[in-house]
Parts: structure tokens; sequence; C-alpha cells
């Protein structure tokens, strides 16, 4: 069986920005949702790659929640 080098780092680095994410959303940033949407994008490309379609469907939904927490912030953050 033949690895997929290029898909395997790719994975990699995606799941690291998902895990600096989270590290932004521990601080309260915003800027999370952006990253988390971003990394989701590829999932939902790579996982439709793979014929993984209930997956990317999934992520899709993750994609729209990210969305949604974007602009429950920054309501938030205009009432302060």
């Amino acid at each position: 069986m033949e690895i997929n080098w290029i898909g395997e780092i790719l994975d990699i680095i995606f799941a690291l920005l998902g895990k600096v994410g989270r590290v932004f959303n521990n601080y309260g940033k915003k800027i999370c949702f952006i990253i988390w949407a971003f990394v989701c994008c590829y999932w939902v490309a790579r996982n439709i790659y793979l014929n993984l379609y209930a997956q990317s469907f999934f992520c899709i939904v993750s994609i729209c929640m990210h969305i949604h927490g974007w602009f429950t912030w920054k309501k938030r953050e205009n009432k302060s």
C-alpha cells in the first residue's frame, strides 16, 4: 500500500491549525472561528476526495456553526 505523503502532511498541518484555533478560543478571540472555518473547508475537500460524503456534510455544518459563532461574538462585542 502506497502512502500519500502530501495528503498526510496537509492533514497534519490543518489538524494543527485547528488546535491553534482552539488556543484563540481559549483566550476569547473571535479569529478562532475564521481559522476553524478555513480548516473545515480543507476537510470538506479532503473528505470528498476520499469519498467520505457524510463527513463532508458534517464539516459543512461545522462551517455554518463557525460563521454563526463569529457573528454571535461580534454582536456581544458591540454591546460592550
